[in-house]
């Protein structure tokens, strides 16, 4: 069994491995002209390191895929971790920070992809005030965290897949969390947000499974789009009329939601903005009361005798009417249809919002007993019509086929398969508008080069070589897909008969 490798870290130049000290500058391969050249190579074989007292900032990448790293030590005068300082550390069990007022920030996926981190102690006497986005992203075996009061942002995706993660402590002092920073921690049960915090990113709790409570300060200000999305069991949550909404719905898919206690006026005032419309679908989405529908029928009478094109059917999340209706717990076919007749145009249905989403994809999702009936409305009109536009009959079976395999499937497997059927056709769109685009290319060229002759009986017109004529024409038809052919340019692709 070989013998364990202890590397100390000293900075640029100088290294020390197995008690032997040596000089980057004595290396022969070394070369000033590299970017890197100050900077040691680390052996990727290691399996204990230590960075020596005077490193105070750990460079980007510099034990990056160090697979055999057990255990890392760090100085008390350590300013900085760079970027991807330690991802893919596959062996790295515990990291333990220094109890020094000098850390400042951990770099963005720093500790990525540490895959048997369990521990990580960040003390609160510690400087800490930038955990930096992905830093211990997909971290699956760490169990718990304790978040230092002197920490202000915990970034973007910070913690995302770690999927053991039970136990997340938040101090006072903390202001933001960013975009999917705890996404997927499927185990974490609780959260308490500091009133210290005045932002809760995009998809920031989205997908933890098993988050039933959830404390929130007054003092939040911006609460983002599907922050606690897909929290099955989440079942209480408290916010003030204070929060910006300016994401649609923060609780979406939250279906064991008995409270949220925030005022419907304050949610309302984001379309303000927009149109009344937006505004009804919300108050039916949420309440499904009598009035509610009655506002909706005078509202979209009244759209009928306006003009459509005047309205705002997009607001400043590139939501339109059918994105607010697809996420309501309680889809009405009527207002869809209502909608549909209104709306200035059915691209409105394939239309995506901030952050990607089309109204499809959302009724997807949806538990309500009539989503089937409402997707089949909905692909009719979006999807369906763009199969009927492909000219290759395989493909077109391709995908009725995944089509009607959507009713058959539960809301997760349904959702995952529109998801793929829009991907396929987007690449099959592409594919054949690639096709058509180089089919006109080769017709162009042949056309231009090689002219038939005016009057095939003349026997003055210049020698023009059939075959040659022929064979480009093949070649066209093959190249661009000899499947795909369209009726106007079918009798193009037939050779021409040689004059007898």
């Amino acid at each position: 069994m070989s013998e364990p490798r202890v590397y100390i870290y000293r900075g640029p130049r100088r290294r020390t491995i197995n008690n032997e000290e040596k000089n980057e500058d004595d290396h022969d391969d070394h070369d000033e002209s590299s970017p890197s050249a100050s900077l040691p190579a680390v052996p990727k074989d290691i399996h204990f390191a230590r960075v020596d007292d005077p490193v105070t900032h750990i460079p980007p990448n510099t034990f990056k895929d160090c697979n055999d790293l057990v255990c890392i030590s760090f100085p008390n005068g350590l300013v900085a971790i760079g970027d991807l300082a330690f991802c893919r550390c596959r062996m790295l069990r515990e990291i333990s920070f220094p109890s020094s007022p000098f850390l400042r920030s951990i770099g963005i996926q720093a500790f990525m992809d540490c895959r048997r981190l369990v521990s990580v102690k960040l003390p609160e006497q510690s400087g800490l005030q930038v955990i930096g986005p992905g830093a211990f992203q997909m971290c699956f075996e760490l169990t718990e965290i304790d978040i230092p009061s002197s920490v202000r942002v915990i970034g973007s995706f910070c913690f995302v897949w770690c999927s053991k993660l039970a136990k997340v402590n938040l101090q006072e002092g903390l202001v933001a969390i960013g975009e999917g920073a705890f996404r997927k921690c499927s185990l974490l049960a609780q959260v308490l947000v500091p009133k210290s915090t005045r932002e809760i990113g995009d998809f920031c709790f989205a997908e933890c499974y098993n988050l039933i409570s959830v404390e929130i300060s007054d003092r939040l200000q911006y609460l983002g789009h599907g922050a606690f999305a897909e929290c099955s069991l989440l079942t209480n949550i408290s916010l003030t009329p204070m929060v910006d909404l300016t994401g649609m719905d923060p609780f979406f898919q939250c279906t064991k939601l008995v409270e949220a206690s925030y005022t419907n006026e304050r949610l309302c005032q984001r379309y303000e903005k927009t149109s009344t419309i937006h505004q009804l679908c919300y108050d039916q989405a949420y309440e499904s009361t009598q009035v509610c529908m009655e506002r909706m029928q005078d509202a979209l009478m009244k759209c009928k005798s306006a003009d459509p094109s005047r309205m705002c059917w997009v607001d400043e999340c590139g939501l339109t009417p059918f994105h607010v209706l697809g996420m309501s717990k309680r889809p009405n076919s009527y207002l869809f249809q209502a909608l549909l007749q209104t709306s200035p145009s059915k691209q409105l249905l394939s239309a995506k919002d901030r952050w990607g989403k089309t109204p499809l994809q959302y009724l997807a999702k949806s538990h309500s007993k009539i989503a089937n009936e409402l997707i089949q409305m909905v692909l009719h009109h979006t999807i369906i019509q763009r199969i009927a536009w492909l000219g290759l009959p395989r493909w077109r079976r391709e995908l009725w086929t995944a089509i009607d395999a959507l009713e058959q499937n539960g809301v997760t497997e349904r959702a995952r398969q529109i998801d793929q059927l829009e991907h396929r056709l987007a690449v099959l769109e592409r594919l054949e508008s690639t096709s058509l685009l180089e089919f006109a290319v080769w017709q162009n060229s042949v056309q231009q080069y090689l002219e038939p002759p005016p009057d095939k009986n003349d026997e003055n017109a210049y020698m023009f070589d059939v075959e040659k004529y022929n064979r480009l024409r093949y070649g066209c038809r093959f190249s661009c897909g000899s499947e795909i052919i369209i009726s106007s340019v079918v009798s193009w692709i037939d050779p021409i008969e040689e004059s007898s």
